[in-house]
């Protein structure tokens, strides 16, 4: 199942790239808001079932982050905007 949806999102990349420079960000289908209830849900699901969640614990704050910023209309590559002009200070 993962190898489906890794292929899945790979085939995607150019799309996401081309959005970049494009400067898009906003979409209807999967915005940031969706996704960021979507990560709780898998966090809360993998934890309820012994499963470490730290490798996506970061995604998480990300999103909550974006959305913080009002972001969550916007969609996956808008992050990659928000990482490049508002990288969080290491801490």
């Amino acid at each position: 199942m993962v190898v489906s949806w890794l292929n899945a999102m790979t085939a995607a990349l150019p799309a996401v790239a081309e959005a970049m420079d494009a400067g898009a960000g906003a979409y209807d289908d999967s915005n940031l808001q969706m996704q960021a209830v979507s990560f709780a849900n898998i966090l809360s699901a993998s934890s309820e079932q012994g499963i470490s969640t730290e490798l996506l614990e970061p995604m998480q704050a990300l999103l909550n982050r974006a959305i913080a910023a009002q972001r969550g209309g916007t969609d996956t590559p808008s992050l990659i905007e928000m990482l490049r002009t508002d990288p969080v200070s290491p801490g």
